[in-house]
């Protein structure tokens, strides 16, 4: 891996994160369009507590700041939530056959039922009158 730049701790941080640090890096063997040497971004943040390692992460969006990085990686334990409720409640894993087409379709169904559950579990608005009088 070859660091091109070094974004040090002056790169936009959220309030209350310290010392993030990262950088542009070219990872070999992997190419963009034309040939060219496709850039990705290592950065860190490091450990909230002493017992804990400093997170890595390396993504290909080099033009957003740290900060907004990691309230994206922040959200990974809601990811892993979600997943685990398609998997418990929806079949994400349960397909057994053999063809994409298939697959395809079970996943479709699936974010489907997934979203059905989670738009009639929201809240119902309140129609306003002239809504009502219309109808």
């Amino acid at each position: 891996m070859r660091i091109l730049s070094d974004c040090g701790g002056g790169d936009q941080a959220a309030p209350g994160r310290v010392g993030e640090r990262g950088g542009l890096v070219q990872v070999p063997g992997v190419t963009a369009a034309a040939g060219r040497a496709r850039l990705h971004r290592v950065f860190a943040q490091p450990a909230l507590r002493a017992k804990e390692q400093d997170r890595l992460w390396i993504t290909n969006m080099v033009t957003r700041p740290a900060g907004e990085l990691l309230a994206y990686a922040e959200r990974r334990p809601a990811a892993e939530e979600t997943l685990a409720q398609l998997q418990r409640g929806f079949g994400l894993r349960d397909f057994e056959g053999r063809s994409y087409p298939g697959w395809h379709h079970h996943m479709t169904l699936v974010a489907a039922a997934f979203a059905y559950s989670r738009l009639a579990a929201a809240p119902v608005a309140e129609a306003s009158e002239d809504v009502l009088r219309a109808a």
